[in-house]
């Protein structure tokens, strides 16, 4: 299996500015399973910390500013995570935490 994916990625062209517009163009829409995985782990009941976190991705998706800003606003989701917790849980760095030990491991890097 390692090998196959080593195969796939191995000549993997990449184009950062393109990733990056992709990313932006979700407005951080991919944090929302984070948010849903912190809430869950502070205590809140699945399904009310699932509504929450939907509440501000449709906010989101209909084009009301970032999903953290969305997030920071949900009651439900703000009396569990603070700003900063947000802000964390949206970072990049959370996503990208392990790339390099991941193409180490595939003999890419």
């Amino acid at each position: 299996m390692l090998v196959k994916l080593r195969d796939l990625v191995k000549d993997l062209q990449v184009y950062p500015e393109r990733m990056q517009k992709n990313l932006e163009i979700t407005k951080g829409l991919y944090c929302s399973q984070s948010i849903l995985l912190a809430l869950t782990r502070a205590g809140v009941e699945r399904k009310g910390a699932y509504e929450a976190v939907q509440r501000a991705a449709m906010k989101t998706w209909k084009g009301e500013a970032t999903f953290a800003e969305n997030a920071k606003k949900e009651p439900e989701i703000a009396a569990h995570l603070s700003a900063a917790e947000i802000d964390g849980l949206c970072s990049l760095d959370i996503h990208f935490k392990h790339v390099d030990a991941t193409f180490r491991v595939l003999g890419l890097g």
